[in-house]
C-alpha cells in the first residue's frame, strides 16, 4: 500500500474478519475508521455491468463535483479501464480477496490525479456477498485541482491481494503509464510520473472534519457516530 490511510483500512478490515474469509457489514465500526470516512465507499453489485455506489464520502464525491449515491461506478472508467475494473472486483467477490487499484485521473483540461483505490469484500445479513467497502485515496496534493473536477480515470495497475500482510504497491516510473488512446492524453510529461510517496493530504474540503456530512456511512452500517466525535 502507498497510503497509510489504505493500510489502515486493509488492516481493520483483516482484524475484523478474524478466521473467517471476510468480515459482515454489521461488524463494521465507523468510529473505528473515522480519520478516513470522507474517502470511503461501498457498492452494491447488482449486475454484472453494474456496480452502484451505495454511499460515498464527502472528499470523493467533492472530486468528481457531484453525489456519487447510485451512480454506476464502471461508468466512471475509460476505454478498456472499465474492463479492467469490472474484471478485478468481480474476482475480489468471488475469491473473497481485497482488491487495489493503481489509477490517474483526469479533469477536462488534464490536470491529473494519482489515486490507489482499495475495495474490500462484506457479508450481508444472510451471508451473501454483492458488497464492497472500499477507499478512494489520492496519492498527490488536491490542491493542485483547484476547484476543476475529475472527469475521468483510468487504470494502472488492478490486482487482487492474496495475502493482505504481504500487500505492495506500484510504482509510477518515468516510462508509464500513458492514458489510453480513446481517452484525452495530458500533453508532454505530466507531473504524475513519479515515485509515489506516502502521505497524508489535508488539503481537501472537509478532509480534517470526517464526520462533517458523512454520519451517512454510519447509519448505512448499522451504527451512529459518537456525539463526542
Amino acid at each position: 500500500m502507498r497510503h497509510r490511510n489504505t493500510e489502515l483500512l486493509l488492516g481493520y478490515w483483516t482484524k475484523l474478519k478474524g478466521e473467517r474469509p471476510i468480515p459482515a457489514r454489521a461488524d463494521i465500526d465507523p468510529r473505528a475508521i473515522k480519520r478516513i470516512l470522507p474517502d470511503l465507499f461501498i457498492l452494491d453489485r447488482h449486475a454484472r455491468n453494474r456496480m452502484t455506489f451505495t454511499l460515498a464520502g464527502t472528499r470523493l464525491c467533492w472530486l468528481f463535483g457531484r453525489e456519487l449515491r447510485e451512480l454506476n461506478f464502471l461508468s466512471m472508467w475509460t476505454g478498456s479501464s472499465e474492463r479492467q475494473v469490472r474484471e478485478t472486483l468481480e474476482a475480489a467477490l468471488t475469491s473473497l480477496s481485497p482488491a487495489v487499484i493503481y489509477a490517474i485521473a483526469e479533469t477536462h483540461d488534464h490536470r491529473t490525479l494519482r489515486t490507489e483505490i482499495l475495495a474490500l469484500p462484506i457479508a450481508d445479513s444472510r451471508g451473501g456477498v454483492t458488497r464492497l467497502l472500499g477507499s478512494f485515496t489520492p496519492l498527490d496534493p488536491v490542491m493542485a485541482l483547484g476547484e476543476r473536477k475529475l472527469t475521468n480515470q483510468w487504470v494502472v495497475s488492478a490486482d487482487l491481494i492474496r495475502n493482505p500482510a504481504m500487500a505492495a504497491g506500484v510504482d509510477f516510473d518515468q516510462n508509464g503509464p500513458q492514458p489510453p488512446a480513446q481517452g484525452p492524453r495530458p500533453p508532454g510529461r505530466v507531473p504524475y510520473l513519479r515515485l509515489v510517496v506516502s502521505r497524508e493530504d489535508k488539503s481537501a474540503p472537509g478532509h480534517n472534519s470526517p464526520l462533517i456530512a458523512d454520519e451517512g456511512l454510519a447509519g448505512l452500517m448499522g451504527t451512529q457516530p459518537s456525539p463526542s466525535v
